[in-house]
């Protein structure tokens, strides 16, 4: 639902003004061994993420990086998992800034 809300620009200010990528993060965190909820969180962050890219600041800060590492381990075989890279690497080619940069690079190793 969050990835459905972020398709609007104006919406997604307000999503990430709210807290919503900590809530992301956070249901992601307690919920990391059950792929669906995972790939929803990281196609959440995604969309949030594109055409923002100071809104990584408050994926970074919520500790997304470490619990995106966390579902790529624990989902290596699931098929969400592959989604969710594809979704990592349309947000990585359109947004080309160093903090986009460094935070698709540390996601993705």
């Amino acid at each position: 639902m969050v990835k459905a809300l972020a398709g609007s620009d104006r919406v997604k200010v307000e999503v990430v003004r709210a807290g919503g990528v900590e809530m992301v993060v956070d249901a992601m965190r307690r919920h990391q061994r059950n792929a669906a909820i995972c790939e929803a969180g990281c196609a959440a962050i995604a969309a949030l993420v594109l055409r923002f890219p100071a809104h990584c600041d408050a994926v970074i800060d919520a500790g997304g990086p470490e619990v995106i590492c966390t579902t790529l381990e624990l989902h290596q075989s699931s098929a969400a998992v592959q989604v969710l890279e594809l979704d990592l690497a349309f947000v990585s080619h359109y947004l080309v800034t160093s903090t986009l940069m460094w935070f698709i690079c540390y996601l993705l190793h």
